[in-house]
């Protein structure tokens, strides 16, 4: 099944709310909510290994295809399942539900500044983008006219003059985007990928705004949080009551009113932080290798390691973080007192001097981590020995999704449509390798289906011959 979108976001072939209804709660039975009672986002758990014990290994274009539905943007956010509903990002500011069931769009819900601030506020707020578009050409022109008069003679009054015209330009942009416009370039402003409860549904934009929903599309908040970083990426996670976002600071909302508990000064990453329990104590751990406690921000290591693009895992109380030439595992273990903690350096391996924008997976106390051109490094987590390397053969393709786990298999995506699918031992020996659209979103596994998120489609998956 084949369906598109208009440019308002909405289906060609709804359905009654009689048939919507009685197809819900069929569809809530075969696909309850994904790990029953914990939050749902990217990577499911952030760990990469999803209970789909019925996760197909065979498809094509053209077969294996359950339901296939036009986006009406792209996006690099990836989709998540919580019960017969599928969520994900669209450019610039839209997040949309799907039923999992037909693909058919439930709801869709923008993130206007109209809709954050009303609408005097939101006009003051784009007219001050507009001027800031301004303050860039003429900074622009002065960067010009700098570079000549530096070249004739850098000790000049002109110089002097060009820089303290430049300062004050830059100055006056930033209070023009103290509320910034849309990520635009690079990652765009929506590669966050949503989080989701048992009752609602969370988004991170990177203009900085925050939104809660509910399952069934009804807003309960939505706010400006603060700048975030360039490029930014970072998905959300839930700790406990509180929903942590990565944006220039860590910070803590309050679930239930969006309002700001904590914000922490640590630096951010376009990967997205993690959950992990030290003792008694629930912390985050962010891909700039600083430990943060959930309940007060307040941080109890740093510098431990820096990935550039992907995150790190924890498992069974050790973390994992495989940078650019280096693989490291790390042991969190309890301070002396209730306020502090130790870490361990378990080992260090060097890896090759690749970029990993994918983030790595356990599984059968293997580490498994690919570079973005392909490089698979299988390491023994108990020693921290490569015990195989080898070249996934991508062609042009690169592997900017992350690695992923499901009915004991290991997936790898590549950005041309090819899904490697291994056996995840030590010798990794290949399964399957399936060719479709290709993505950068990670892939979401559930029960005997994959939904995979491309620039134009959101597809649903299932078992080669089984499609209906």
């Amino acid at each position: 099944m084949c369906r598109d979108l208009n440019r308002a976001g909405h289906s060609r072939a709804p359905l009654s709310s009689v048939a919507c209804g009685m197809l819900a709660l069929a569809v809530s039975g075969l696909f309850p909510m994904a790990n029953a009672g914990d939050a749902v986002g990217w990577r499911s758990d952030g760990k990469g290994e999803f209970k789909a014990l019925d996760a197909p290994t065979h498809w094509s274009r053209e077969s294996g295809i359950a339901w296939k539905t036009k986006l009406p943007a792209s996006s690099l956010s990836s989709p998540i399942v919580a019960g017969e509903r599928a969520f994900v990002m669209v450019e610039p500011d839209r997040l949309l539900c799907f039923r999992l069931s037909d693909g058919e769009l439930l709801w869709d819900r923008p993130h206007e500044y109209e809709v954050a601030f009303g609408p005097e506020k939101a006009k003051e707020i784009k007219r001050q983008h507009a001027e800031s578009k301004q303050v860039h050409q003429e900074i622009g022109e002065l960067e010009k006219q700098l570079k000549t008069a530096q070249d004739a003679d850098p000790n000049s009054a002109d110089v002097s003059a060009l820089r303290d015209k430049i300062k004050k330009l830059q100055q006056h942009d930033e209070e023009l985007t103290a509320i910034p416009p849309p990520q635009a370039e690079a990652t765009g402003n929506t590669a966050s990928t949503p989080v989701c409860d048992s009752e609602n549904v969370y988004a991170v934009l990177g203009n900085g705004m925050v939104s809660s929903h509910r399952l069934d599309g009804k807003r309960n908040w939505i706010r400006f949080i603060g700048q975030s970083m360039s490029r930014h990426s970072a998905s959300p996670l839930i700790a406990g009551k509180l929903l942590i976002v990565h944006l220039k600071q860590l910070t803590a909302l309050d679930l239930q009113t969006g309002e700001i508990v904590w914000k922490t000064d640590t630096p951010p990453r376009n990967g997205t932080p993690v959950a992990a329990t030290v003792g008694e104590q629930s912390v985050i751990v962010t891909p700039a290798g600083a430990i943060v406690r959930s309940a007060d921000g307040k941080v109890l290591a740093k510098d431990l390691f820096d990935l550039g693009y992907c995150s790190p895992i924890v498992e069974a109380g050790v973390i994992y973080a495989a940078e650019r030439g280096r693989l490291v595992a790390i042991k969190l273990l309890p301070g002396d007192d209730k306020e502090t903690i130790r870490t361990e350096v378990l080992w260090q391996t060097r890896g090759p001097q690749d970029d990993r924008l994918a983030s790595p997976v356990v599984h059968g106390g293997l580490l498994f981590s690919a570079t973005g051109s392909g490089i698979l490094d299988v390491v023994d987590i108990a020693t921290g020995k490569v015990i195989k390397r080898k070249r996934l053969e991508l062609g042009e393709g690169r592997v900017d999704a992350s690695l992923s786990v499901a009915n004991d298999h290991l997936y790898i995506q590549s950005t041309n449509g090819t899904t490697v699918i291994l056996e995840p031992t030590a010798d990794c020996p290949e399964i399957a390798r399936n060719t479709a659209e290709g993505s950068s979103s990670s892939p979401f596994f559930v029960a005997d289906r994959i939904l995979f998120r491309t620039p134009t489609h959101m597809i649903c998956i299932v078992e080669k011959g089984s499609a209906k």
